[in-house]
């Protein structure tokens, strides 16, 4: 009895249970706070314009590809996010742990209601708190709810639960307690704020018409009959979810029947998906970030899954009519997944552990109703002790997350066979400088699949800039062949060609990529040069022009426009470039170099001398300003420290010619 008094001081007293989530949440999540922006984060955040205010957050991106696209309320918490830190990381991450905590506390709520709703007696209400502070303990520190936890942009995952959740709580309280509309009210509020938060709340009215049928009225028609006008009101935010679709094409075509993927395909890979994600509720390893679109097309390879999920299903339709509360816990886990992992192809990812996130929080229930079932108050400590072996091996997962390039070779090691992954690999690599690592990289990724267009271009681009421009011109092909409207793979394809003096090849693939993407304003540069090269001297003013009009702050084109005109004569209008592009970039090296450049050929020696020693204070390491910073005091006739820069360039690059018999002269004419 006193370790069952204490269980109720602590347990059943909901400002200690609150306490403790909070400090397993800190305890669990401490580290995950510096984890970098990675994969669709990018898109959806830092290169995000619609977050940089709340009133053009409302509106968000279009584009299917964005996982904040056609969410309003997503979008809206990043731009929060964004008005608080910028893009620094750490206050997405503190309110994706917010929002985990208070899915947590309001499922901690939920199932201490409902398991208290029928009970009649001091130990079976001390059972029920027991169980709800398991459940809810034991989901929060999970490692399974990481990807949708540190994963900053899944937040779409975990503020969807959160307002399912929120409904169902808000339901809940509605029929026990006597301020029903208010009640009401916040549960049809959030059930709208579900389907503008991610799609799989569509389920949110069928949740609150199981619940309604298994604890409250006791059948569907009762059920029904007594609350009309409120499931009227949860079906009514469809409409909104089909205005919101509607605004990304079904997401771009990626998602439903409609696409690429046969529908029954993605059915065979669910079965095998649901098992695995059971398998990982109870052993959670290996955890993997990316598992690709790995699929299956044949039944005898999923038969063994098929009939263990088609058992479970036949299992809840029993249990829904003979054992209703069981039945429940079973037919929620199945809705909650219907969305993503049944009939619906999901093209761009056919497994994902997020998927899980609201699911796990069933599966827990159950374990933790029978645990408790089992080993009545000891229990407690049962789940205490799972507690701190799962919040460690979360700690463990959120170390994954503190950096790109660790994160994808782990996602790596343990889907092998994921091509994206592979190629992920070999971009943050190829980011860090580690061109070689990156190249075998993604030589992997196509070896698994040879038709990647950003793969086939970004390997490309490497074996381009490391002095190997005919094994990437032809990579460059495939990726213009692979997906014929990629902008920048024609422009790549260009630059190719220009390197081995095709200068037609060259121009015919920067028109292409103009031609898809008329605001590319490098692609525009590039055509520029290129024509330049041709002698069209009008047309590549004209391209040149356009590029900066369209990109006024680079630069680099702005350099390019400059050199044009000053290879032309035309000193004045380059210099004004120059110095535009010194107010947008100050510590430019480019910049200061080219200016120099000009004014040392124009006769102003002294500005000359600014700009190229400008140039070296940036770059130490720049031959060229050395060498033109020796010329230019040559001429000034200040000959010892020409010499000096000379010397030092010659130290650089030991095989400089102009370095090497400028300096023979110039030490024979100052001997003499």
């Amino acid at each position: 009895m006193c370790a069952f008094s204490s269980v109720n001081r602590w347990f059943a007293d909901r400002r200690g249970a609150t306490l403790l989530l909070v400090l397993a949440a800190l305890a669990a999540y401490g580290n995950s706070f510096h984890g970098p922006f990675i994969f669709d984060d990018v898109p959806s955040i830092t290169d995000n314009p619609t977050i940089r205010s709340l009133g053009s957050a409302w509106q968000p991106p279009t584009d299917a590809g964005i996982t904040a696209a056609g969410r309003p309320l997503l979008n809206v918490s990043f731009a929060l996010n964004y008005a608080l830190s910028g893009d620094a990381v750490w206050s997405y991450h503190a309110l994706n742990l917010l929002i985990h905590l208070g899915a947590a506390l309001l499922l901690y709520g939920l199932v201490r209601r409902t398991a208290e709703s029928t009970a009649r007696t001091s130990a079976e209400r001390n059972a029920a708190a027991l169980v709800a502070i398991g459940a809810a303990l034991l989901w929060l520190v999970h490692p399974l709810t990481t990807a949708a936890v540190t994963y900053v942009v899944q937040r779409a995952e975990s503020l969807a639960a959160f307002w399912m959740l929120a409904t169902l709580s808000a339901f809940a309280r509605s029929v026990a307690e006597p301020n029903a509309r208010r009640w009401t009210a916040l549960a049809i509020a959030s059930c709208f704020a579900g389907v503008a938060t991610k799609e799989i709340s569509a389920v949110t009215p069928l949740l609150v018409m199981l619940y309604d049928r298994t604890f409250v009225a006791g059948s569907f028609a009762e059920a029904l009959r007594q609350r009309a006008r409120l499931y009227v009101a949860l079906v009514a935010s469809w409409l909104l979810l089909a205005a919101l679709i509607a605004t990304t094409g079904a997401r771009g075509g990626s998602i439903g029947f409609a696409t690429a993927m046969p529908w029954w395909h993605y059915t065979l890979q669910q079965s095998v998906a649901l098992i695995h994600y059971v398998r990982l509720v109870f052993w959670p390893e290996p955890l993997v970030f990316d598992y690709g679109t790995p699929i299956l097309a044949s039944v005898r390879a999923a038969l063994p899954s098929l009939v263990l999920v088609g058992a479970a299903l036949v299992a809840t339709v029993f249990a829904l009519a003979r054992a209703p509360r069981i039945g429940f816990l079973a037919a929620v886990f199945f809705l909650l997944l219907a969305p993503s992992s049944s009939v619906v192809p999901v093209a761009t990812q056919t497994m994902a552990e997020h998927r899980l996130y609201l699911p796990l929080a069933v599966l827990v229930i159950g374990f933790c109703l029978g645990v408790q079932r089992l080993a009545g108050y000891r229990a407690i400590w049962i789940f205490s002790g799972l507690a701190m072996v799962l919040g460690a091996l979360t700690w463990q997962r959120n170390e994954i997350y503190q950096g790109p390039v660790g994160l994808w070779r782990d996602t790596v090691a343990k889907a092998p066979a994921n091509a994206r992954a592979h190629q992920n690999l070999g971009f943050v690599l190829a980011a860090q400088g580690d061109t070689a690592a990156a190249i075998i990289s993604y030589w992997r990724s196509l070896d698994l699949d040879p038709n990647q267009p950003d793969a086939l271009n970004n390997l490309g681009n490497l074996l381009l800039d490391s002095g190997h421009p005919t094994e990437a011109r032809v990579l460059l092909h495939r990726a213009t062949v692979a997906n014929p409207t990629n902008a920048e793979a024609w422009n790549s394809l260009g630059n190719a060609a220009l390197s081995l003096n095709a200068l037609d090849d060259a121009l015919d693939a920067y028109q292409r990529a103009v031609t898809l993407a008329p605001s590319y304003a490098v692609a525009h540069s590039n055509l520029g040069l290129a024509l330049a090269q041709r002698g069209e001297h009008d047309d590549a003013f004209a391209s040149l022009q356009t590029a900066v009009e369209l990109a006024p702050h680079d630069v680099v084109l702005r350099n390019n426009l400059a050199n044009f005109l000053a290879a032309r004569g035309r000193s004045a209008e380059a210099a004004s470039h120059y110095q535009r592009a010194l107010i947008d970039d100050p510590q430019s090296t480019l910049t200061h170099f080219n200016f120099g450049s000009l004014l040392l050929h124009t006769g102003n020696f002294d500005g000359a001398v600014r700009e190229f020693s400008a140039a070296i204070t940036l770059t130490p390491h720049h031959v060229e300003a050395h060498v033109n910073l020796a010329a230019t005091f040559q001429q000034l006739g200040r000959i010892a420290e020409a010499i000096a820069h000379y010397e030092t360039a010659r130290q650089l690059r030991p095989a400089d010619p102009l370095a090497t018999e400028n300096l023979r002269r110039l030490r024979e004419s100052f001997n003499r």
